[in-house]
C-alpha cells in the first residue's frame, strides 16, 4: 500500500489554497514586488524576503528561471535535490521555498492558520499508516514560524518519508519552507541548512 500523503514538491500544500474566498477577487493595493532571488554556488538569497539559504553541499539546485508562477497567487522561489530530478530516484531528499499572496485569504492571521488549511487537505488523503503532527510554533533564522510534520510510507517500495512545513507570514505573501526526507543522512544535511538559515 502507497501513502497519498506525500506531498510532491509541494504541489499540493499550493494548491489548497485556490478559490478559497467567495466572492471574487481581492482589490490589491500598491505593494514592494516579489523577486525570484539568485543563487550563488550553493547559496539562495532573495532581498524581498530578506533570507539567505545554504543548499546542503553536492545537491542539484533547479536552475533559476524568471520567477514561476504555480498560479496567480503562489510562486516558487528555490529548490534544491540530493540527486537530479531525471536520476531515477524516488528516495530524492529536497528543500523547496515558496511563496503565496496573503490577501488571497486574509482570514489568516499566522502561519499556524495558513499550515491548518494544509493539514485539514493531508487528513482528508491520509491512509492509515500515514501521520500528521499538531502544529508547532519555532524560530528559523530568529523567525517565528509555525510547523507541521508528517510521515508516510510507501510499503510496495519499503520507503518511508517525512516532510516538514514551516510557514511564516512575511510582507504581502506567506513564506513556506518545505524539507523532505528519506534518510537520516538527508535528514542531517536539511536540518543542517535550516538552522543556517539567516534573515536580515
Amino acid at each position: 500500500m502507497k501513502s497519498t500523503l506525500l506531498v510532491s514538491s509541494g504541489i499540493l500544500a499550493l494548491s489548497l489554497f485556490a478559490g478559497c474566498i467567495p466572492g471574487g477577487s481581492v482589490k490589491e493595493g500598491p505593494t514592494e514586488k516579489i523577486v525570484a532571488g539568485r543563487v550563488q554556488g550553493t547559496v539562495y538569497t532573495n532581498s524581498y524576503f530578506d533570507i539567505t539559504v545554504h543548499s546542503p553541499e553536492g545537491w542539484d539546485i533547479q536552475d533559476q528561471a524568471p520567477l514561476k508562477k504555480v498560479n496567480p497567487f503562489q510562486v516558487d522561489l528555490f529548490q534544491a535535490f540530493e540527486y537530479p530530478l531525471d536520476s531515477g530516484y524516488i528516495d530524492n531528499g529536497n528543500i523547496y521555498l515558496t511563496a503565496e499572496r496573503r490577501n488571497h485569504n486574509p482570514l489568516m492571521d499566522d502561519g499556524g492558520d495558513y499550515l491548518q488549511e494544509l493539514k485539514d487537505g493531508l487528513e482528508m488523503l491520509a491512509v492509515e499508516t500515514d501521520e500528521i503532527s499538531d502544529i508547532t510554533t519555532t524560530t528559523v533564522g530568529g523567525k517565528k514560524f509555525h510547523r507541521l510534520s508528517t510521515y508516510g510510507i510507501d510499503t510496495d517500495n519499503d520507503l518511508e518519508t517525512v516532510q516538514e512545513f514551516y510557514a511564516t507570514p512575511i510582507k504581502d505573501y506567506w513564506l513556506m519552507i518545505t524539507l523532505t526526507y528519506c534518510d537520516e543522512g538527508q535528514k542531517e544535511a536539511l536540518k543542517t541548512t535550516l538552522e543556517g538559515i539567516e534573515f536580515e
